[in-house]
Order: C-alpha cells, then sequence, then structure tokens
C-alpha cells in the first residue's frame, strides 16, 4: 500500500501519510479511520460498501493527487470527515467528489502542480 497511518505522540490524533509524496493530513473521524486501516489490511475477506471505498478514495487522492492538480489535501481531509457513517452510497460519492473539487485546481505544468503539491505553492 502507498499509505500508512501514524498516531501522533501525546494526543488522540491521527495522520494519514503518502508513502509516494510524503504528504500528510489529520484523519478528523474515527470511522475514516477504521476504513483506512481495512483497506491496507484486506485480502479480499473484508466486503466494503461502496460509499466507504469512495471516503478512501477522497484520503487518497489527497494525499497522492495527479500531477497536474493543485490540492489543499488537509482541506480535503476536513471536508471528508464531515461524512458519517450512515451516508449512502450516492450521496457519499457526491460529498468526496465536492470535497476535492472544492480543495484543488488543475495546472497547465504538471512539474509545478507535482512541485506545489509537496511543498506549498510557490511564490509566482
Amino acid at each position: 500500500m502507498s499509505y500508512t497511518i501514524i498516531p501522533l505522540a501525546n494526543t488522540d490524533e491521527i495522520d494519514v501519510i503518502s508513502l509516494v509524496t510524503g504528504t500528510r493530513v489529520r484523519i478528523g473521524s474515527p470511522f475514516h479511520v477504521t476504513l483506512l486501516q481495512r483497506v491496507r489490511k484486506n485480502e479480499n475477506d473484508d466486503e466494503m460498501l461502496q460509499a466507504e471505498l469512495d471516503i478512501v478514495r477522497g484520503y487518497l487522492t489527497a494525499i497522492n493527487p495527479p500531477p497536474d492538480v493543485i490540492v489543499d489535501a488537509q482541506a480535503i481531509a476536513d471536508a471528508l470527515a464531515r461524512i458519517t457513517q450512515d451516508v449512502s452510497g450516492d450521496a457519499a460519492n457526491d460529498l468526496v467528489n465536492a470535497a476535492l473539487l472544492e480543495n484543488s485546481s488543475v495546472v497547465a505544468n504538471q512539474g509545478q502542480g507535482a512541485l506545489d503539491n509537496r511543498l506549498g505553492p510557490t511564490p509566482r
């Protein structure tokens, strides 16, 4: 898997960190921590709902964005944290897509987009 889940020392907070980009975001929902853990451990024996997979997709996109998209990874994670366990499949998909679209922008220069996602936007 391309991410790891790390509890922060001396707090109740948990981060997910991309092993590809190094991007780290705080996971705001204990339910979401469970989903990310289930995906990491899954060996075709743990069926997951489409809504659960959509939430995981949101976190993975936040920490591993395409190179032509600049994201505010923590803003995406904060928006995802508001998605509760009782949200249905289509509604969850819409909420995840909204979180991604509202906190990202497409750039023409893929190299600059990838750099901005790792270092933060560079002054122009």
